[in-house]
């Protein structure tokens, strides 16, 4: 049986760990260790978020004949019986009225790299977005600014504490350490990004550099495909296997209903292949997962509703680091 396997990230790399047959396709020879993309940001070195990790064909998906059963990239033509789409994500700035143009977002190291000129030369920063994502960066332009004087960082949320999916105990923890560096507007929306503002309901916030955190989609790739989708990402079946056919499988944060977490990633990259490939009756049981982020230094999360700060925190986060490392190395061996 011939397995294909699209996007080598951490749902991509489980499905090839556990299915060493799959041809796996991407455009880089390395995965980006999307946590670590913050720490670009403050020390603008790449290699803290690249992981080596061979592909199969390293090129570029320009379509997917689903009917046909076959993928087009630049580098050739490649049939399949079986497909796996772990394609991630992208940030959603289509949520707000002017943020696709007049905002900035994190993804990619190019994007790092990016931010991290702009706030060197930015006096206001505009975060978007009290999520994992939108903390960490905040902590990291804080850290990023305070070499430099005169820096004034904000963040906006929408809901009325950050972090929300985590216990409230760790919610207040970050926002007492975040409060006295960020000025923080809790329980506002957005209505709007211009160039040089960002307008609320009250009040309009003068800015030099907007960064959104608010929210993902699946990847544009995914909305030309016949496939049923919700916010872009593909309706799965518990077993992972798309609601419109048996031969299509999603995993990772293109799949509908699958966290935006390296666990939850690669978990149902492993459920995704092993389904593909054998009877397809393994169902995604959603566990526990481990969610940690990190504000400077200091580590908080939870593993479900059970808090998580300090040192164990922080291991989890490496522990987590060195399981993809472990992957990735192993097959980079073969």
């Amino acid at each position: 049986m011939k397995v294909v396997v699209l996007g080598g990230g951490f749902a991509g790399l489980a499905a090839k760990y556990y299915y060493r047959d799959a041809v796996l396709v991407d455009r880089y020879d390395y995965l980006t260790m999307t946590p670590n993309l913050v720490d670009v940001v403050v020390t603008g070195r790449t290699e803290v978020a690249m992981v080596p990790r061979k592909v199969d064909v390293r090129a570029e998906v320009l379509k997917v004949d689903i009917d046909g059963k076959k993928v087009v990239t630049d580098k050739g033509v490649f049939d399949y019986d079986k497909l796996v789409l772990s394609l991630g994500y992208e940030q959603d700035l289509s949520k707000v009225p002017g943020a696709r143009v007049n905002a900035l977002k994190l993804e990619t190291l190019n994007d790092a790299l990016t931010l991290r000129a702009k706030i060197e030369r930015a006096k206001r920063v505009v975060i978007v977005g009290g999520g994992d994502l939108g903390v960490e960066l905040a902590g990291s332009t804080v850290e990023l600014a305070s070499r430099l004087r005169g820096r004034e960082v904000t963040l906006v949320n929408h809901g009325e504490r950050l972090l929300p999916h985590m216990p409230p105990r760790i919610s207040r923890k970050v926002e007492d350490l975040l409060s006295s560096k960020v000025r923080l507007l809790l329980g506002q929306k957005v209505e709007e990004v211009r160039e040089g503002e960002v307008v609320l309901k009250d009040q309009v916030l003068r800015t030099d550099l907007t960064i959104y955190a608010g929210g993902l989609r699946g990847p544009p790739i995914l909305s030309n495909l016949p496939l049923s989708r919700r916010e872009g990402k593909v309706l799965v079946r518990r077993n992972l296997s798309s609601v419109d056919r048996d031969d299509v499988y999603a995993a990772g944060a293109c799949a509908d209903g699958i966290p935006s977490n390296g666990q939850a990633a690669i978990d149902s990259g492993r459920i995704a292949i092993r389904n593909a490939v054998g009877e397809g009756s393994e169902e995604y049981k959603p566990r526990p997962i481990v969610d940690v982020v990190k504000v400077e230094e200091e580590c908080f999360g939870a593993i479900g509703e059970v808090p998580l700060s300090g040192g164990v925190g922080c291991l989890l986060r490496s522990l987590a680091y060195f399981n993809v490392m472990r992957m990735a190395g192993l097959l980079n061996l073969r």
